[in-house]
């Protein structure tokens, strides 16, 4: 036990490292990318919803953002620069296109694109809450190592599930971790800002995080400091873990842009299930 308290407590310059932030901190624990296999609830209105536009796209770039403004964004091909948006709230519903350079559509194809948008925009709408559990659901199977996951019973609808992958660097606790899946939570009304390092299984808390504007620049500095109970945890191991955090909100995000294309009618961009190799990401 005395080896114990005296390895948990240690020096305090070995339980703190400061870094600039976005810097490369060196090695860390590895974390490759890897595939996950979701399943996503769809209605029968979003089976070949996209027929009518699939010729006119290439590549199309979508994103949805509700809010009391919802907006429903399309880069529709890849060559022309050119972007769509569909935007509906309490004022009504506007359709608009910014472009630099050519617009490849005919007035009647660009009728065709914004029926499309708009019936892809009330399907997004009318399931929003269902897109963000699903996305909360992808992001922490990954978190707990999990290579499948699979719709909760609430998330069930009138309709038929689909299988995708999505490709992630987020890790699940293994037998080297000296703990189990790590959050992080703000504390409140500290200076500098400050958040907590906590083992979500024993609610074990593992250090701090605060971040300070540098003197004179831009940069921010992190501070990482091992709590002094914490057995076995070093500095590195909270970059890590934050480094993770920011791994799962991408994948929480993975999974939105997925869920909808495939309400829109379209495949999920090849992107989001490309795993180009066994390089560790760790956020950087």
């Amino acid at each position: 036990m005395a080896d114990d308290d005296a390895r948990a407590s240690g020096p305090a310059h070995d339980r703190t490292r400061t870094i600039v932030a976005g810097a490369d901190p060196g090695p860390l624990r590895p974390a490759p990318l890897r595939q996950v296999s979701v399943g996503f609830w769809l209605p029968e209105q979003a089976f070949g919803a996209s027929l009518e536009v699939d010729s006119l796209l290439d590549e199309p770039r979508m994103t949805y953002e509700p809010g009391d403004v919802n907006v429903l964004t399309l880069a529709p091909v890849r060559s022309a620069d050119v972007t769509l948006r569909y935007t509906w709230g309490r004022e009504g519903r506007k359709f608009a296109m910014e472009a630099h350079g050519a617009v490849p559509f005919a007035v009647t194809d660009m009728a065709t694109i914004e029926r499309w948008m708009s019936a892809t925009a009330s399907r997004c709408h009318a399931y929003r809450l269902l897109v963000r559990d699903a996305a909360d659901r992808v992001m922490w199977a990954a978190a707990e190592g999990e290579v499948e996951t699979l719709p909760e019973d609430d998330e069930r609808i009138a309709g038929q599930m689909v299988l995708t992958r999505i490709a992630t660097a987020v890790t699940g606790p293994d037998e080297t971790w000296p703990c189990g899946m790590v959050e992080l939570d703000e504390e409140v009304s500290t200076s500098p800002k400050r958040f907590r390092f906590v083992d979500s299984f024993t609610q074990r808390r593992l250090g701090t995080l605060s971040l300070v504007a540098y003197p004179d620049s831009n940069e921010l500095l992190e501070t990482y400091e091992v709590d002094e109970k914490a057995v076995g945890v070093t500095p590195e191991d909270l970059i890590f873990w934050h480094r993770q955090v920011g791994m799962r909100e991408l994948l929480f995000d993975d999974a939105r842009v997925a869920y909808t294309y495939l309400l829109s009618g379209l495949e999920p961009p090849e992107y989001l299930s490309r795993v180009t190799g066994p390089g560790d990401r760790n956020g950087r």
